[in-house]
């Protein structure tokens, strides 16, 4: 991290959510679908061990 330099004229990622509560919405929407997937995931794959099949 000592040699990175910072690039003041290039922005990769500015979205005013202040501006337009819509997208704001859409962001949190967004996140909530993906961390359901990654307990959606996580719970398929750990069903028998949540049953106590497998301990």
């Amino acid at each position: 991290m000592q040699l990175w330099h910072a690039t003041p004229g290039w922005v990769v990622w500015q979205v005013s959510t202040s501006d337009h509560p819509v997208v704001w919405w859409i962001f949190a929407a967004v996140h909530c679908v993906a961390w359901l997937f990654i307990y959606g995931g996580c719970y398929v794959m750990d069903i028998t061990e949540l049953l106590g099949a497998r301990q």
